[in-house]
């Protein structure tokens, strides 16, 4: 669990640290946990078990908690006409890798662990996946659920974020 408490720790401090151009686009109104029914993500990912909504400048955010409280998934939105999606995952610094993301039908990246045995980090687990749709982003950090960056948990990642897409203006 050690392992994972770094890796939570870093995506909640990349999220809660979205560049300033990002939020002086415009603020949003949309709630991101309801861009897809609660049910459909806890069918997904069973882990989920109640939501906790978090607001940061002119971002939103949606916390999907499991049974102890902690966050499992969050889902962040906001506006941001200037950065790519490569770009805000390289924002991550060292210990991640970029991978582009297609069948969304939008521009998305995924940043990926790199194995560190000292902090026993497994490589290959996606902490962040980052899609523009326009001049709003879509934001799914996997905290506590482990997801490689291919097989059958990602490709529940990317059916979620096709769901809350279709609600994402």
């Amino acid at each position: 669990m050690k392992n994972l408490s770094l890796v939570t720790c870093l995506t909640v401090l990349f999220i809660t640290s979205v560049p300033v151009h990002a939020l002086a686009a415009g603020k949003i109104n949309v709630d991101p946990c309801g861009l897809m029914p609660f049910n459909e993500v806890a069918d997904a990912f069973p882990v989920v078990k109640k939501t906790s909504h978090r607001n940061y400048g002119t971002g939103k955010a949606c916390n999907y908690l499991n049974k102890r409280g902690f966050t499992a998934l969050m889902v962040s939105i906001g506006q941001d006409s200037k950065s790519s999606a490569r770009e805000m995952m390289s924002n991550l610094g060292d210990g991640y890798t970029v991978k582009d993301v297609s069948g969304l039908g939008y521009e998305a990246a995924m940043a990926v662990t790199e194995p560190d045995p000292q902090l026993a980090i497994p490589g290959g687990l996606v902490t962040e996946l980052y899609i523009k749709k326009g001049n709003s982003y879509l934001l799914l950090a996997p905290v506590s659920i482990q997801i490689k960056d291919s097989g059958p948990e990602f490709e529940k990642l990317l059916s979620v974020a096709r769901g809350m897409l279709k609600n994402l203006p």
